[in-house]
């Protein structure tokens, strides 16, 4: 009898191992969840004791930051807290999918996570049986849970620009390792938007980097890494005051998102890190390259090789990216004030709503990196209708944060209507 349960219990580890998709979720999904947590509905956010003084304070600090940047590596220029140096700007739009897609993708989606059920109460059945309420499920079974905001109507489009750039706040060499962004302004955009004194602006803004989830958990531990990542600052202190980084872990993370051999920015995926709303559920958003472009052999190591690489893909054809979004499913396994936890495809299943289109460049057209049309453009995740406010303690301070930083900058204060 021994002997036969070992068998099994070495049958199970090998089987689920080889699963990949399921193989950590199975026990994830088992986990006992946080008595708070526990409490918590869908979309719920949950704001701590002194949060609006906390993002006051940041307003100055990164204001800081940005001086301290612009002496060491800016030439003496403020640029932006985060995401300094700009690769680009390319012109583009936006594509609604059609009813008949986005249920396909629900579909697919719902599928999925039937399968994995099905899977994981297979396998742990030799063990102990597993709740329903242990496992996730998408909780959307028709295409009007989509139609809200930018996707409220099929098989529309709108202009965009997407701004490429490195994370850090410092300009620095394309070759130093570093996470990489891509921000979507969408135009003409109607409805009305969050920002008190934008209500009436005709953009909402999509913020993303080629990580799944966030460099810290909270924001007042980004602003602390803010300003140890900043000249002067003591980064080994940092991860020793922040252990729950992991610091071997986190260089892993940049090390791989950032040094591929003959990368280009147009064959990464891109993810929000951070929650949003779409309608009355949260949701993250990502993109993926439509299909993998093929490897510029001819792209040499230098500053502006990514510059370099946007420039000889475009001339050549568009270049797509599909749109996705996850919704929340669980308030622990895809929370929204923890921007250090990952959200699953295994637990909620990006589904595709539009597709981002970057325009082929005319003859003798140059991509625009640092002139006023590209460089004075302002990014931020409250660019938003009232359908897609952002959501989280990391969204909240960025409401503080990148209006200090504008400002800082003297980036201009107008939102672009056209092209």
């Amino acid at each position: 009898m021994i002997k036969r349960n070992i068998v099994a219990a070495a049958a199970f580890f090998i089987l689920a191992t080889g699963l990949g998709v399921f193989s950590t979720n199975i026990f994830l999904s088992l986990k006992r969840i946080p008595a708070g947590e526990a409490k918590l509905q869908l979309g719920q956010e949950t704001i701590a004791p002194n949060e609006e003084a906390d993002f006051t304070d940041f307003m100055m600090r990164i204001n800081s930051v940005q001086m301290k940047n612009a002496k060491e590596t800016g030439g003496g220029v403020v640029h932006r807290g985060f995401h300094a140096k700009t690769h680009a700007c390319v012109r583009g739009e936006l594509r609604i999918s059609s009813d008949a897609e986005i249920n396909a993708g629900l579909a697919r989606a719902n599928q999925l996570l039937q399968a994995q059920k099905s899977m994981i109460k297979r396998m742990t059945s030799i063990f102990a049986s597993v709740p329903d309420s242990a496992l996730t499920d998408i909780g959307v079974t028709s295409v009007q849970a989509f139609r809200s905001g930018v996707f409220s109507e099929g098989e529309k489009s709108f202009p965009l620009w997407v701004r490429y750039s490195n994370a850090s706040g410092a300009i620095q060499s394309d070759e130093k390792s570093d996470a990489r962004g891509m921000a979507v302004k969408v135009m003409s955009v109607p409805g009305k938007k969050f920002l008190k004194d934008r209500e009436s602006d005709t953009t909402q803004d999509f913020l993303m980097t080629n990580k799944p989830r966030g460099t810290t958990d909270d924001a007042r531990s980004f602003m602390e890494f803010a300003e140890a990542t900043s000249p002067g600052g003591n980064l080994p202190e940092f991860f020793l005051k922040h252990p729950e980084l992991n610091k071997f872990k986190e260089i892993v993370i940049i090390t791989k998102v950032s040094k591929q051999k003959g990368d280009s920015l147009l064959n990464k995926q891109y993810w929000s890190g951070v929650p949003i709303l779409l309608g009355e559920r949260a949701i993250k958003f990502n993109v993926t390259p439509c299909k993998k472009l093929p490897e510029n052999k001819n792209l040499e190591k230098s500053e502006s090789r990514f510059k370099q690489d946007l420039t000889a893909q475009l001339t050549q054809a568009d270049v797509c990216f599909d749109f996705n979004i996850q919704f929340q499913v669980d308030p622990v396994k895809t929370p929204i004030e923890h921007a250090l936890t990952e959200w699953k495809e295994s637990d909620t299943p990006s589904i595709k709503v539009g597709q981002i289109v970057l325009k082929k460049l005319s003859e003798g057209q140059e991509l625009s990196s640092d002139d006023h049309a590209c460089e004075g453009l302002a990014f931020n995740p409250w660019h938003a209708l009232l359908e897609h406010r952002p959501l989280g303690n990391m969204n909240r301070a960025r409401l503080y944060v990148y209006k200090a930083s504008q400002a800082g900058r003297h980036a201009d204060p107008a939102e672009p209507s056209g092209y």
